[in-house]
């Protein structure tokens, strides 16, 4: 089998992993309060953490080939996307921490304030 073939076998399970990390998000959500819904992220990342070693492969399959070739530029794209999409999500949790940081549960203390009455010495 060539690098070539390798590589589109790969490309095509990578867009098949991708294609059902989407469809996670279908599956109907199960348990209660704070975890509602977990279930469907945890499906996601673990599909993208598939898409991930996918890309990863396509990349080793297609270091040994010639520079400026199309076919090695198509096996750096996965891994390129799943930079895209970590950055991409550590950009939305850091834009969300900066716009609204007392909705973490964190409020900053506010100034310090005087006694409420003078402090009397005891003898």
């Amino acid at each position: 089998m060539t690098r070539t073939t390798l590589l589109w076998i790969v490309l095509g399970l990578w867009l098949l992993v991708m294609g059902l990390s989407a469809t996670a998000f279908w599956a109907e959500p199960t348990g209660d309060g704070f975890t509602r819904g977990l279930n469907r992220v945890t499906a996601f990342f673990g599909w993208q953490l598939g898409a991930f070693l996918l890309a990863v492969v396509a990349w080793i399959t297609v270091s040994p080939l010639p520079r400026g070739g199309l076919t090695r530029w198509l096996g750096r794209v996965p891994l390129w996307w799943t930079l895209a999409l970590v950055l991409g999500m550590v950009g939305i949790v850091v834009y969300a921490m900066i716009a609204d940081p007392g909705a973490g549960g964190y409020v900053p203390p506010g100034p310090v304030t005087a006694p409420a009455a003078d402090a009397v010495p005891v003898e």
